[in-house]
């Protein structure tokens, strides 16, 4: 029965941009860049922090004046770690004028530009950390918004936005060609599903693909081979964002678009019942979509520690204790 079943997650989500964790900059504020002020005192704490690779940890919260006493040598790209540290670095320098800083974040880009995969003609993406460290996380990572979180990284390098508007960031040779290789991964990467009359069809992507084959992967057991209902939709707003997009860019926002029409699950919200477990509850108009459904049907996969496609789990029988 219903009340017997391990309590499943179905993991939804909204179409829209979350906020990604970032420093403030804090650009020409006086009082927080100036000698024994805050700012130089978290971008020297960011010194201790950054790992031999050029990259950052993940999931860390330094404070001014705190020091590194972790142990891992990788940096990362994941949750957004890397990508804010190297504008901070850049705005530290271009603030207070110090060698450090500047060194720092070349560094960091320098991490960008090496970690990014050579091993597939069609572009390249990025891992969670580098040097690779084997299994899910060597992968084309688009889980967790990574991909894009260093597309836009590099978009502002490109564009000379601030603090990348000084040297030697504004001289910077490598980006436009990264940039060309990561739109090449992306587009490669997007699932083409062959339909009746035998013409294959652009719909979304899998938060992470084989780096190799660029087929989509697993990674933990709860995170299985799908589509990805928010990073998928993360990396079509990206393409919509470009100002003249080429022929297969206007293909794939298409593709990512009908398969968004057809993936919707109409008149349902999320809520939290009295234990403050997640649930789903009738919301006429509403509109969510999986955070992982099934290639090619779409269909929405429930997960936990392990993940079940049964659509009876959403529309009918909710199990007792869902979170």
């Amino acid at each position: 029965s219903s009340s017997k079943r391990k309590p499943l997650q179905l993991v939804v989500i909204l179409l829209q941009i979350a906020a990604i964790n970032s420093y403030d900059l804090h650009p020409g504020d006086s009082s927080y860049w100036c000698t024994n002020c805050l700012g130089p005192q978290l971008a020297d704490t960011l010194l201790t922090y950054q790992r031999p690779s050029g990259g950052w940890p993940k999931n860390e919260n330094p404070q001014p004046g705190d020091v590194y006493t972790g142990t891992e040598i990788e940096g990362c790209l994941d949750n957004g770690a890397t990508v804010d540290e190297i504008r901070f670095m850049a705005q530290a320098y271009k603030e207070m004028g110090d060698e450090l800083y500047k060194n720092s974040a070349v560094k960091g880009l320098d991490f960008i530009f090496d970690s990014q995969h050579t091993e597939n003609s069609a572009g390249g993406g990025w891992p969670q950390f580098f040097p690779l460290i084997g299994g899910y996380k060597d992968a084309i990572t688009f889980n967790d918004n990574l991909h894009i979180n260093v597309m836009k990284l590099l978009d502002e390098l490109n564009a000379h936005t601030a603090p990348f508007d000084i040297e030697p960031f504004s001289t910077e040779t490598r980006t436009q060609n990264a940039l060309e290789r990561g739109m090449e991964c992306i587009l490669a990467t997007q699932i083409q599903i062959t339909g009746l009359a035998g013409c294959p069809t652009r719909t979304n992507w899998c938060a992470q693909h084989n780096r190799f084959t660029l087929d989509p992967i697993a990674a933990r057991d709860y995170e299985p081979v799908s589509y990805s209902g928010n990073e998928g939709m993360k990396i079509a707003l990206y393409l919509m964002d470009i100002a003249s997009p080429s022929v297969e860019i206007k293909e794939a926002i298409v593709g990512a678009y009908v398969w968004a029409k057809k993936s919707v699950l109409l008149d349902y919200a999320k809520d939290r019942d009295t234990n403050d477990d997640k649930i789903l509850v009738y919301s006429e108009g509403a509109m969510l979509w999986p955070r992982f459904a099934t290639i090619p049907h779409s269909s929405p996969i429930f997960c936990d520690r392990g993940c079940v496609n049964d659509d009876s789990l959403m529309y009918n029988d909710f199990p007792v204790g869902y979170s």
